[in-house]
């Protein structure tokens, strides 16, 4: 049993120092593309600053297996690895260090004993000391056939959080891996600008300050993301090295302020939830203090870089909390818009939520290729602008709910001044008939029994009596039950052109009678005013007539051969003022076209309503 332990004990010995040494030395073959390389990293950390020799020398320096992430840190750090070239030919490699925010990088290799240095770049640096041109750190390598070579590297980032993962690639694969990461930058940048259009538009359409405030966010959050990508010292400002050190931190503050605005808006949190509006706008004003303290004193912020930061990150933890307190607070009043935001924040709060342990060097295994920003933030625009599109959609309808109900309005304006002059006919009517046709009427039966007035004055007299029950009889047209609207229309027609001097035709074709009384009558006061206007200015002398009374609508049209008029000079009077009004009160179409000396022509149709 001891003899079994023991060879247990071995074994187990063996294993580790096995693997030890596979993950010291990497070897290269035939079919090599590309490695995940952390794992055949060492590690060593010093507060000195110690050159490469002075490190080669220390046989007591310790080395240590690679966490990738370490946090915030006062330390150098020195990486150390060996290629072991299997081959028969020369491998020309690239060595990847996937965080473009490290502030120096020596890059050494063993030569005979002797550290000889490669490259020396980093982002406190230009970029064109980078020995390739990319928004990463890439180091070309040439490891000899049938040999291994050691590389040792120095990275400085003191004082703030570091991490670097690393990546060998073969050149093909190296290049097609670059050309698919911006491709798929491309697109997602390209989306935002997308996102970026449509939301200045709608604020232009709509005026809402949730749309300028989310421009703003959209604009601030592509510039962080574009930074932490590296972009923007690459494109930027290549050449401007103190943009470096703060320019992705002011990136992030002012998206959060935007974000923080933008919430307040779309969630209504001044009327809703005035406490978290209040903590939410001072939150605003702490973040644009730091702001301005990086902006005015650079120089401060690199002193104390770590403490501010650690401020920093508290105020945008206290943000991402508010974020989800409004939401909360405001959900019983708004919950469709309330759910879209938690869907949108929630990937975001997720994923930055697990960026920030990452920066400080937790879970270092749980390291993406793409940050995880980065994805939180396409399943964000993804979802808000779904919800913003949504919320366009409830904006239209209720525009166009209130367009219905100021239509109804218009028209119960309309029916009500139609009804007030119907009624006003009416009395003048009554009046006319019953009062003072009456008292006509009683007066030549008197004179014609006191035989008072001569023959000619009896006449004129009759023909004035006449004339007023005319003027009775059209203010006030008989009542339905009595004749046929077709009926009472041919009779307008006849007293209308009682004369000789004008001849009129009218047809009046179809069965189909889907009008009620009030319609009927003001198509019937319609007909009156045309007719009225052609005896008073066309000096026509033949009007055709036509009522085509379909199933789905009525058409009527009136044509003379008078002087006709210019339809673009002719100022709209009251009669054609009335007939607009009442054409709009049925819900049709009124066309008028006229030549001078050569007639009018004028088309109605009313719709079956």
């Amino acid at each position: 049993m001891k003899i079994f332990n023991c060879n247990l004990l071995i074994l187990f010995f063996a294993l580790i120092i096995s693997k030890g040494y596979s993950q010291n030395e990497f070897i290269i073959n035939e079919n090599f593309e590309n490695q995940k390389f952390d794992n055949f990293i060492k590690i060593h950390k010093t507060l000195k600053n110690s050159s490469a020799n002075q490190l080669k020398e220390n046989k007591n320096s310790i080395w240590e297996s690679n966490k990738v992430s370490y946090g915030f840190s006062k330390e150098y750090y020195w990486l150390k690895f060996s290629l072991n070239n299997s081959t028969n030919q020369t491998k020309n490699l690239y060595l990847e260090i996937n965080n473009p925010h490290l502030k120096y990088i020596d890059f050494y290799q063993l030569k005979n004993n002797k550290m000889v240095l490669k490259y020396r770049c980093g982002d406190y640096m230009p970029f064109n000391s980078r020995p390739i041109d990319n928004e990463k750190f890439i180091f070309p390598l040439s490891i000899t056939s049938n040999k291994t070579t050691e590389y040792y590297i120095k990275i400085d980032k003191r004082n703030t959080s570091i991490s670097f993962p690393t990546y060998l690639w073969d050149q093909n694969s190296f290049i097609k891996n670059s050309n698919k990461i911006k491709l798929f930058s491309g697109m997602f940048f390209g989306g935002f600008i997308i996102c970026l259009l449509f939301s200045i538009l709608s604020f232009i359409a709509l005026k809402r300050n949730v749309y300028l405030w989310y421009s703003a966010y959209i604009i601030t959050s592509g510039l962080y993301l574009f930074t932490t990508m590296g972009y923007s010292f690459q494109y930027l400002y290549p050449n401007q090295v103190i943009f470096t050190s703060f320019f992705r931190m002011i990136t992030l503050i002012l998206g959060t302020v935007s974000l923080l605005k933008f919430s307040q808006s779309l969630l209504k949190t001044k009327i809703h939830a005035s406490k978290i509006h209040f903590i939410m706008n001072f939150i605003s004003i702490g973040l644009l203090s730091f702001a301005l303290l990086i902006l005015i004193t650079p120089g401060i912020f690199q002193t104390y870089v770590t403490i501010l930061i650690k401020l920093i990150y508290i105020f945008i933890l206290a943000a991402l909390i508010t974020y989800f307190l409004a939401a909360i607070l405001t959900y019983s009043k708004q919950k469709r818009i309330v759910l879209f935001y938690l869907l949108s924040f929630g990937a975001l709060f997720l994923c930055g939520g697990m960026a920030l342990i990452l920066e400080y060097g937790w879970l270092p295994n749980l390291r993406l290729y793409i940050p995880l920003l980065f994805i939180g933030t396409l399943i964000e625009i993804v979802i808000l602008g779904v919800g913003l599109l949504n919320e366009i959609r409830l904006i239209y309808n209720e525009k166009n709910k209130l367009s219905i109900k100021i239509a109804q309005k218009q028209q119960e304006i309309v029916q009500a001044y139609v009804d007030g002059m119907e009624k006003e006919k009416l009395r003048i009517s009554n009046e006319l008939h019953d009062d003072i046709g009456s008292r006509m009427a009683n007066f030549l039966r008197q004179v014609d029994h006191e035989k008072l007035l001569p023959t000619t004055s009896r006449n004129k007299i009759t023909a004035l009596i006449d004339d007023i029950r005319k003027i009775s009889h059209q203010l006030s047209p008989n009542k339905r039950g009595l004749l046929s609207f077709k009926e009472r229309l041919q009779n307008l027609v006849e007293e209308t052109f009682i004369t000789d001097k004008t001849t009129c035709e009218f047809q009046y074709l179809g069965q189909n009678n889907f009008l009620n009384e009030k319609e009927e009558l003001n198509i019937y006061r319609i007909l009156q005013e045309f007719l009225h206007n052609i005896l008073k200015h066309a000096n026509a002398s033949a009007v055709e007539i036509q009522f085509m009374n379909l199933e789905n609508e009525l058409t009527i049209t009136i044509e003379d051969n008078g002087i006709g008029f210019d339809i673009h000079q002719k100022k709209k009077g009251l009669g054609l003022e009335n007939i607009q009004k009442r054409i709009d009160y049925l819900n049709g179409q009124l066309e008028i076209s006229s030549v001078q000396n050569k007639g009018t022509f004028i088309v109605m149709s009313i719709p079956n309503n």
